[in-house]
């Protein structure tokens, strides 16, 4: 039966905050925390001790205010963590005061890894709303298991809306690298592009556009016909020659 276990913190200005632990096995944790190396440690200094000496008992690490709101420490560091049972960092949440929220210098409010510690999702949020990130990024972005993209999705107050500089509001890719599908959005709903794309494109596995369609406002306006495509195609691949969307970076994990 798992336990919960609380450590109080200060930062070094003096600003108070716990720490919530949820160990799989409170046995081995006591024995552990009644070391000779744990005895003379607090704070976080001891938290970074423990999550070692505990490795795969530790499940859960959440950060709280002293009224029990999740939060990022005062210093910044990640109010949720979950691990796998080898230790491994399977989930890292950032809240501010109880809402998800990026870090001040844009790093995302929710990343997830898959047991070999492969990023296969980042979410940027701001007070638990999906939106692009403070420096551009989409809100979302998925990876397959091997850590080649999956998806992009880009967000402002939580509706789909493309980038400042005309991104596709989604992008989806298929698992051998090639497009899926493509859609560009205005405030939520379907328009063509800034650029002139159409708003809607679909695409064989082979990475043939099979499909192309133009709105307005979330109202189809033409389905593009199969020369209109092969047209269109055209100059789109000799504006931007196709190449291999990036692989996901690792995940961090405990010394």
């Amino acid at each position: 039966m798992s336990e919960k276990v609380q450590i109080n913190c200060k930062t070094p200005d003096g600003q108070p905050y716990r720490i919530i632990l949820k160990v799989r096995e409170i046995e081995p944790f006591i024995q552990a925390s009644n070391s000779q190396e744990m005895v003379s440690r607090n704070g976080e200094e001891l938290v970074e001790k423990l999550l070692v000496a505990n490795r795969g008992n530790i499940f859960q690490m959440e950060r709280q205010t002293l009224e029990g709101q999740c939060s990022d420490s005062p210093d910044g560091r990640v109010a949720h963590t979950k691990f796998n049972e080898n230790g491994g960092i399977i989930q890292e949440v950032r809240y501010r005061d109880g809402k998800k929220n990026d870090s001040e210098g844009g790093d995302p409010a929710l990343k997830s890894y898959n047991e070999t510690g492969i990023l296969i999702l980042a979410e940027h949020y701001r007070d638990d709303v999906y939106n692009d990130g403070i420096n551009g990024e989409p809100a979302t972005t998925s990876y397959y298991p091997d850590g080649s993209l999956r998806t992009v999705e880009r967000f402002r107050n939580g509706l789909y809306q493309d980038g400042a500089n005309g991104e596709p509001a989604l992008t989806s890719y298929r698992p051998q690298g090639g497009f899926e599908y493509v859609e560009h959005f205005q405030g939520g709903q379907l328009h063509d592009g800034i650029n002139g794309e159409p708003a809607t494109c679909k695409y064989d596995e082979q990475g043939t556009m099979i499909l192309a369609a133009r709105f307005s406002e979330g109202e189809q306006v033409k389905e593009l016909s199969p020369r209109e495509i092969a047209s269109y195609t055209a100059y789109i691949n000799k504006l931007n020659p196709p190449k291999n969307p990036p692989s996901a970076p690792r995940g961090p994990s405990i010394p």
